[in-house]
């Protein structure tokens, strides 16, 4: 397939080298000439210097044979003109990444899909989703949903207070039918390992079906009580409506006390006049800060703002204050070994995030989804089994994978256990965890 990619930042990349391990023709549009050199130099794909908005560009980068166009710039309205363009050339699929300027109802995506824009990726929107699902359940890092919302893997990690705080992964009691499936520790995925000791740095994946979600959350943090107060770290005169909405996100959830906090005084001032939450202007990751707004008394710190260093250490702030759950908006790969040393802290990464969803809107043969984890070590694949696929009618053990690799398969409206024994079965939708060394066996079974 050619593909055409505008923006060649962290999505744009991320993107490019997972349709490039594809086999697709990749050309990346890009106006920053540093990040053109990085791309050549890293990536087997065509590289076009200039601006996605360009239709001259668009046709050196050879958009009269693209059969998907993906808009990725952090200029919405470059997404959407360069959309606009490719659908005057003809190409049958366009998604634009939109990031802060609109809230997108019904009536703004008909809009869109009239300049050209088929699918929409709203920044905001995901980002919101995740911090709700992350609060929804304390002390898991990530959530994800598979196979039409039935099955659930959990990424979950315990601080000194957890039960098991220094025990061992089998010694967790977990009374209803579950997959441990593996563990992060200092950002590297390993798969399970019963003996491996808990503690902060260590977060274990967990997957079950999602109606045992609640009973798993339960079971792995007894003594965790919801989330009842937050302080919202924020800046750009562009996220001030999206920080609004999502403080009010997190009252539907029942978070009752929530206080906005920007580092810029017109910012904060911004803010005041549009927001029914108390407003505080300040830099949360000085110590000052924590003693003056009494930091160490919220339930959930978000650091949220474009400044991705200060996220982190106003998290790290938080810790050591004593605020029981972080999250850190994050986008460079360097940041991730600073990661791995702040403990209790959940991670947002918008590019990850956004190459999450393009991988699910775009489905290969028989796979349903594709969903990156720990920071692109590991992903979810859930497939469905072809009628006349190399698995159908075939024991597990015909698979080019080890048992351990599978995390569930569904049959119809049921479960089935994953045995030695079990035989796959035409339209079974199956779930697979692979590390990244791995996923070029995918192309043997699909």
């Amino acid at each position: 397939m050619n593909i055409i990619i505008i923006g060649g930042g962290s999505s744009g990349y991320i993107i490019a080298e997972y349709f490039m391990r594809e086999g697709h023709n990749v050309t990346v549009v890009e106006q920053d000439k540093k990040l053109v050199e990085i791309i050549r130099e890293r990536l087997d794909v065509n590289v076009v210097h200039g601006q996605g908005a360009d239709m001259a560009v668009l046709q050196e980068a050879g958009i009269s044979q693209a059969e998907l166009f993906l808009a990725l710039t952090d200029g919405d309205e470059v997404n959407i003109i360069a959309c606009t363009l490719a659908k005057y050339a003809g190409v049958p699929r366009k998604i634009a990444r939109l990031n802060y300027s609109m809230k997108i109802g019904k009536a703004t995506a008909v809009a869109l899909r009239e300049l050209g824009v088929d699918e929409i990726i709203d920044r905001e929107q995901i980002l919101r989703q995740e911090i709700v699902a992350k609060l929804s359940y304390p002390g898991a890092t990530d959530i994800k949903h598979f196979m039409d919302d039935l099955y659930t893997v959990g990424v979950f990690s315990f601080d000194r207070h957890s039960p098991y705080y220094g025990l061992k992964l089998k010694d967790i009691p977990l009374p209803f039918p579950h997959v441990t499936l593996g563990y992060t520790k200092i950002s590297r995925f390993l798969p399970y390992d019963e003996n491996v000791e808990i503690n902060e740095f260590v977060y274990v994946y967990v997957g079950c079906e999602t109606k045992y979600l609640e009973l798993l959350h339960q079971a792995l943090f007894p003594k965790v009580k919801p989330i009842r107060s937050a302080m919202i770290y924020r800046s750009g005169y562009r996220t001030v409506r999206a920080t609004v909405r999502l403080a009010k996100a997190l009252q539907n959830i029942g978070c009752r006390r929530i206080t906005l906090v920007a580092d810029q005084p017109d910012e904060a001032a911004r803010l005041s006049s549009i927001s029914p939450f108390p407003v505080i202007f300040g830099d949360p990751s000085t110590p000052l800060f924590t003693q003056q707004e009494n930091l160490n008394k919220v339930d959930a710190f978000l650091a949220l703002s474009a400044n991705y260093e200060r996220n982190l250490f106003a998290c790290a702030v938080a810790y050591q204050i004593g605020v029981r759950y972080t999250i850190s908006l994050v986008r460079y790969p360097e940041h991730v070994t600073f990661i791995s040393t702040v403990p209790l802290t959940s991670f947002l990464n918008p590019a990850l995030i956004t190459a999450n969803m393009i991988m699910r809107y775009h489905k290969i043969d028989t796979i349903i989804s594709r969903t990156i984890l720990s920071y692109g070590q590991a992903e979810c694949v859930e497939f469905m089994v072809a009628a006349d696929g190399p698995l159908a009618a075939k024991k597990i053990g015909a698979a080019p994978f080890k048992k351990s690799h599978f995390i569930a398969v569904r049959r119809g409206q049921e479960f089935v256990p994953i045995t030695s024994n079990l035989i796959f079965r035409p339209y079974d939708r199956v779930l697979l965890l692979l590390k990244d060394a791995e996923k070029d066996l995918l192309q043997r079974i699909i």
